[in-house]
């Protein structure tokens, strides 16, 4: 994360705490700060919560490691590229929320 400065910097540490929350299980900590409102909404199933459906997720990952490459920063929104721990890119849409980046989709690059 050194290679980032300023807004990117702090893109890439949402990236960095999504890895780590994923490595501890804390899929509330995912839910409540790392993803947008609207994303957490999508991730929930029947009467299933965003945390609930994540726990599970998780508990069937092995690793989540998620490696920043590049970032690209607006104004409101943000575009990292990232890579999973089988070096498989995905691509990370951020969106600023106040101070805070919080994450609106994960996708494949």
């Amino acid at each position: 994360m050194d290679e980032f400065s300023g807004e990117e910097r702090r893109v890439a540490q949402v990236i960095a705490d999504l890895g780590t929350a994923a490595d501890d299980a804390d899929a509330a900590q995912i839910c409540s700060a790392l993803l947008t409102a609207q994303l957490a909404d999508r991730l929930k199933a029947g009467r299933r919560t965003c945390t609930q459906e994540l726990e599970d997720a998780l508990a069937d990952a092995d690793e989540f490691t998620l490696t920043t490459r590049e970032v690209a920063v607006t104004q409101t929104s943000a575009t990292a590229r990232v890579e999973n721990s089988e070096g498989r890119p995905r691509t990370v849409d951020l969106v600023r929320q106040g101070e805070d980046w919080r994450i609106a989709a994960i996708r494949p690059s």
